[in-house]
């Protein structure tokens, strides 16, 4: 310890209701040529009606007193969505690569009620942004290097998916009988419990971006619509 005599101090802020505004703790940081002694300051907070957070701001670095609420902007914030028990379902990170996703990483949590060995059981499945952003990267990939041939060299549509264990991503075309989604769990070892698909695309030769293709009856009897993204179609949902 190089300061036994400055403990490292930390402060909170909270408002009437008892919500966290900031957090400050103390930080001595490099400048490159020497250090400066300050206070990291958590980022600015938005909450909703119900009193949750919906955004954090970035971080910032502060030389002001310890005790000085310290007034932070709302910088590249994570966001935040919730369900009506205010369960966390979305969480948005400022990625500049995700450009899909419009410049934001999206890990989504979704929840159900299962039945395993004649007991039902609530299941949480945590979709990976980076994973699904991989397989719909893979996925547009093969769709651009399809879409210049013609039928039936030209797949109707091409899927994209990933491992749940190993991250591994592939993709998938229709033909020879097959959905594209089987083609991906094909490609991932066989198990389909262990697939996470993307949405399927229409290759074409102007693209990305490419046309959302809506999930066949037949794969949603299949897979369930549990393994794909939220706000995917289906082909169900034209004839209610």
């Amino acid at each position: 310890m190089e300061h036994p005599d400055d403990p490292i101090v930390t402060v909170t802020f909270a408002d009437g209701l008892g919500r966290v505004l900031q957090t400050k703790k103390d930080l001595e940081r490099d400048t490159g040529t020497g250090t400066e002694v300050g206070m990291t300051v958590s980022g600015a907070v938005v909450f909703d009606a119900l009193g949750s957070v919906v955004e954090q701001g970035q971080p910032v670095f502060s030389a002001e007193p310890d005790t000085t609420f310290t007034a932070v902007e709302l910088v590249r914030s994570t966001r935040f969505e919730r369900d009506v028990l205010s369960r966390t379902r979305l969480v948005e990170v400022p990625d500049p690569k995700a450009t899909l996703t419009g410049g934001y990483a999206q890990t989504r949590v979704e929840r159900d009620v299962v039945q395993f060995d004649g007991q039902l059981l609530f299941q949480e499945t945590v979709i990976d942004a980076n994973r699904l952003d991989a397989a719909r990267a893979a996925r547009d990939a093969r769709a651009a290097e399809l879409g210049p041939l013609r039928p039936p060299e030209r797949p109707a549509t091409v899927t994209g998916g990933y491992h749940t264990e190993t991250g591994k991503p592939a993709t998938g075309c229709s033909g020879g009988g097959k959905c594209t989604e089987d083609r991906v769990v094909e490609a991932l070892g066989g198990d389909p419990s262990k697939v996470k698909f993307t949405e399927a695309v229409r290759p074409r030769p102007h693209g990305p971006p490419f046309r959302e293709v809506d999930v066949c009856e037949r794969c949603e009897r299949k897979y369930g619509r549990e393994p794909l993204p939220e706000g995917t179609k289906f082909e169900s949902d034209k004839r209610r």
